[in-house]
């Protein structure tokens, strides 16, 4: 989470400096990245962010199935820790390419 966030600050973007909601989310089993996205989002598109992290979900989920990867759900229908590992540039690159196409309208 730590990387994720310090990868989203070398790029340019707002990023809360306490991660504890994210490690919170992650202990309960959330997927760290995705959630770490979110709070991302919240601070670089706060009007957008909820409708860029369904894209953002999407996206990725619509990768893994690509790719043959583990897809499953886990607290109130939200990526699981379980479904995520090594997906951090992934959901990087992702978070990336959505906040650069907002930007452009």
């Amino acid at each position: 989470m730590a990387a994720f966030s310090e990868i989203a600050r070398e790029c340019g973007l707002n990023c809360p400096e306490d991660l504890s909601a994210v490690q919170n989310a992650v202990h309960l089993g959330a997927c760290g990245s995705l959630t770490a996205a979110r709070h991302v989002l919240e601070a670089n598109a706060p009007l957008l962010a909820n409708q860029l992290y369904e894209r953002l979900v999407s996206a990725v989920e619509d990768y893994k199935l690509e790719k043959n990867q583990r897809h499953c759900r886990g607290i109130n229908l939200e990526p699981a820790a379980l479904d995520c590992t090594g997906m951090a540039a992934v959901v990087m690159d992702f978070l990336l390419q959505l906040l650069e196409s907002e930007s452009r309208k």
